[in-house]
């Protein structure tokens, strides 16, 4: 008997989740503001833009450790849930089997 019970596309979503957030902290790396505008010509940076840029730089952290921390809750009531999912499953059919049986 076939319940359905499958965690393949969830899984697949969490997969793509950590993917994702791997590869955009690897992406989010802000260059120094004052070494920037030394690069340039008619533009000045300093310690003020530099505090910007760190203060953004530690939220885009805080939003991917966000990310990671649901990435692994998902993962973790998935696999309750498939558990639990699949105990159900194993008494339907011990009972399917005890009926065809008596």
């Amino acid at each position: 008997m076939d319940l359905g019970l499958t965690d393949g596309p969830i899984r697949g979503k969490a997969t793509d989740l950590r993917v994702a957030h791997g590869d955009a902290r690897e992406k989010s790396k802000l260059h120094d503001a004052e070494a920037v505008g030394k690069t340039h010509a008619g533009w000045d940076a300093g310690v003020a833009s530099n505090d910007c840029v760190d203060a953004w730089q530690k939220r885009l952290h805080e939003l991917s450790d966000l990310v990671e921390d649901a990435t692994d809750a998902l993962t973790k009531a998935m696999d309750q849930q498939i558990s639990d999912d699949g105990s159900v499953g194993a008494q339907l059919r011990r009972s399917a089997n005890w009926l065809e049986d008596a």
